[in-house]
């Protein structure tokens, strides 16, 4: 896949609902996409001036729906040291605020989500010492981590985890272990 960036970027409609438009430049590259908000349509990403403590991937983040503030579990800093740490993130004012409360040992590719009838944050697996088949529930509100006594059948990270919201029960997909990719 190529996106031709040498042509100008044509104005978001209906027409050109769901594009993708790549823009480079000496320094920084952008991606966009034109989408329908409400009415209107907007090409435009909004980028905040909050910014993490470190620079980090492997994360996880999840939404909390009773405050809609974003919270992040854990990742790998430069690529290479795996941390604990749990950052909340208020896009209402834009402010970030590194939490008290932290994984039990620095955890990277874990998977976390919201129950939303009691917006508590649970977190599955990862790689990290022990922690592949650990079950952690995090209370945003007391900003206290809990390690459950529950564990995945086998250690993984990588995997995906989503709320039925129905039921308030949480599934866990795929991942790998040792033994390779799981079902």
């Amino acid at each position: 896949l190529r996106l031709n960036t040498d042509e100008t970027k044509p104005v978001c409609d209906e027409s050109l609902r769901g594009m993708l438009w790549f823009e480079k430049s000496n320094v920084s590259d952008s991606l966009e996409v034109c989408k329908q908000y409400g009415q209107a349509y907007n090409d435009n990403v909004v980028i905040q001036s909050a910014v993490l403590p470190t620079p980090r991937g492997r994360n996880s983040c999840v939404e909390d729906s009773s405050t809609h503030k974003i919270y992040c579990f854990g990742g790998e800093e430069n690529g290479e040291v795996a941390i604990s740490q749990i950052v909340e993130y208020n896009p209402q004012n834009d402010v970030l605020t590194v939490k008290s409360a932290s994984l039990s040992t620095p955890t990277t590719t874990l998977a976390c989500t919201e129950n939303s009838a009691t917006h508590k944050i649970y977190c599955f697996g990862g790689q990290g010492s022990g922690s592949g088949n650990r079950i952690s529930e995090y209370n945003p509100t007391t900003d206290v981590l809990v390690v459950k006594s529950a564990t995945l059948p086998t250690p993984r990270y990588s995997l995906s985890c989503v709320e039925d919201s129905s039921t308030h029960k949480i599934y866990c997909f795929g991942g790998v272990s040792t033994s390779g990719p799981q079902y």
